[in-house]
């Protein structure tokens, strides 16, 4: 029986992002197949993991060290090599940019395994500012690691053709694009309810996914009782007071807090539209979602690859002004918002199946390099 080692710093039951959950995806099924199945994770004392999937779990106990002089996953180096060592894993799966895919990287290559590492970010395929590092001097050891990984893991995965480019002008490398998979919404089951439009807003509350601009806009629309805002998310301390205040300006704002996954599919069943307002990501878990259940997109600044703009499936809105605008647009030309919608959903079903991207993940898995 194959052994396969996802390595990632969160389970999904404690912390439920883009990465945890296609980990998730990816470990159902490779269970389903009956491969024996490990996960390496930093351990959160307060949340406990329940593992009804069968997995075998490792957990690392978590180093309370403050990440003034930079990130410090090289700590945990020791530990998790002692346990691939005793694992003995034929495959290799990181999803995060870490010291710990230097440490794959290295175990694969000295005991005949694969490592595949799949880029979650745009932005972990660009070089580090040297000042940034003199002042993190943690975050030089991290790079250490992550360029051996650049250089010698078995396969590197991208989710942007970006992301392909950028990996081949800086390191060399020929990458493979496997599309985030999803499982599909059944068509017959989406009917749309047009009389009121739902907005939605799904990220966790910090600085660099700008939930302001999101508040900004619905109580740009507080007058208007047609328009429904909904926020999702894990929030922190520091925006609390900006939820209050959207409260108080718009009667058709609500924010529900962090929700499993199936919580968010019921969410945007019943949406038509997700704001995004981050500076940057790859191809966004919710856009796809979305895009699943005939939900369009009206993005600040993300557009991997064009997909966006090229599939007529949303908008790009740079600034708070051009997003109202085309929210108010869509508002008043429903036809033209359930089109897109629907050409939303076909754009899914013909690029990010599941049983598509898993395909292209298992050949990876199992081909005899």
């Amino acid at each position: 029986m194959k052994k396969v080692l996802l390595l990632h710093p969160a389970h999904w039951e404690q912390s439920m992002g883009g990465a945890e959950h296609q980990i998730h995806l990816l470990a159902n099924h490779l269970l389903k197949l009956k491969y024996e199945v490990h996960f390496i994770y930093e351990d959160k004392k307060n949340i406990e993991i329940k593992n009804h999937e069968g997995l075998i779990l490792h957990p690392i106990r978590r180093l309370k060290i403050r990440k003034r002089f930079g990130q410090r996953w090289f700590l945990y180096g020791c530990r998790v090599n002692d346990i691939l060592k005793s694992v003995k894993p034929d495959v290799i799966y990181t999803r995060f940019y870490s010291s710990w895919n230097g440490v794959a990287a290295k175990y694969a290559k000295k005991n005949n395994a694969k490592h595949i590492w799949a880029i979650a970010s745009d932005n972990d395929v660009k070089q580090r500012k040297i000042k940034s590092m003199i002042l993190h001097p943690f975050d030089f050891i991290e790079r250490q690691y992550v360029n051996y990984a650049f250089k010698y893991a078995t396969h590197l995965v991208t989710q942007t053709d970006i992301q392909k480019v950028e990996i081949l002008r800086q390191y060399g490398r020929i990458s493979i694009h496997v599309p985030k998979s999803c499982v599909i919404s059944d068509k017959r089951k989406l009917k749309k309810d047009f009389t009121r439009i739902n907005v939605i807003w799904i990220a966790n509350l910090k600085s660099i996914k700008h939930p302001e601009y999101f508040v900004e806009l619905s109580r740009q629309c507080a007058s208007n009782s047609n328009i429904y805002f909904k926020m999702v998310g894990r929030i922190s301390d520091g925006y609390k007071e900006l939820i209050d205040l959207a409260y108080r300006f718009n009667h058709n704002f609500s924010f529900l807090g962090e929700l499993s996954n199936d919580d968010v599919q019921k969410e945007l069943e019943e949406s038509h539209i997700l704001v995004n307002t981050s500076d940057y990501e790859a191809l966004p878990n919710t856009f796809i979602e979305a895009w699943s259940n005939k939900v369009i997109i009206l993005s600040r600044t993300v557009n991997p690859d064009n997909i966006i703009t090229n599939h007529k499936i949303g908008f790009i809105c740079p600034s708070i002004e051009e997003m109202l605008s085309t929210l108010l647009l869509l508002h008043l030309n429903r036809d033209l918002l359930k089109n897109m919608g629907e050409r939303a959903y076909d754009y899914v079903v013909s690029n990010h199946s599941f049983e598509k991207s898993m395909g292209l993940v298992m050949s990876l898995i199992d081909s005899h390099e």
